[in-house]
């Protein structure tokens, strides 16, 4: 009975979804369809946030469109198979580093956006460092970016919670670099490149990336 509601739900929801799509790809000069459609484009599949970005004309709503356009672009380089793109930035030593330092060289590695204030991202990092400990030997990296602001709290929190793995940061809040990038709109957000540099799980949990682990590099 309840699989049968949470079905119905979804599909409920794909319905209202696929409403709403349809009405912002066919009024681009209304400001409700307009702003409705920015604010769903992070919880949208992919297709339907193409499809209105599709038929928005680039003359008569550029803002709305770059926005969107922005969230549309974020969210492809955490798809499934999507070759890693690349950012740099400085590590906690403060030497620059790019992402293409670690990412593609034969190894898993999993690129873990935190911050030193994230409840969630602490609470969650033990666990981590847990998978970290049994597969750094076999295969598995970490590269940890923040989206501190202040450098003392995140060399702090670096230090307090024991983090080997490299550290990288350009000290911006919620307007970091490599965030917006990726579309990262929370945290704790974790992205797993396969040793060719392209996503497997663009969205991990620990118990996926747990998953994917063991089915990687064995248990």
């Amino acid at each position: 009975a309840l699989e049968g509601l949470a079905n119905a739900y979804r599909a409920a929801q794909q319905a209202a979804d696929d409403s709403v799509c349809a009405y912002a790809a066919a009024n681009p000069a209304s400001l409700g369809a307009r702003h409705h459609a920015v604010a769903k484009a992070r919880q949208w599949p992919l297709p339907l946030c193409r499809e209105v970005l599709s038929a928005w004309p680039e003359a008569d709503c550029a803002d709305a469109r770059a926005r969107l356009a922005a969230i549309v672009e974020g969210r492809e380089h955490r798809e499934t198979g999507t070759l890693f793109a690349d950012f740099a930035m400085d590590d906690s030593e403060g030497h620059v580093r790019h992402l293409a330092d670690f990412v593609g060289k034969g190894r898993l590695v999993l690129v873990d956006f935190w911050a030193s204030w994230c409840g969630p991202c602490r609470a969650a990092m033990p666990g981590v460092k847990a998978l970290y400990d049994k597969y750094h030997q076999r295969g598995f990296d970490i590269v940890g970016v923040s989206l501190d602001n202040d450098r003392a709290a995140w060399l702090g929190a670096i230090q307090q919670m024991g983090l080997a793995w490299p550290q990288l940061s350009d000290l911006r809040g919620w307007q970091c670099a490599a965030a917006g990038l990726y579309g990262v709109w929370a945290i704790p957000t974790m992205v797993l490149f396969d040793g060719e540099g392209r996503v497997v799980d663009g969205q991990c949990n620990h118990a996926t990336l747990e998953t994917l682990l063991r089915e990687r590099l064995g248990d």
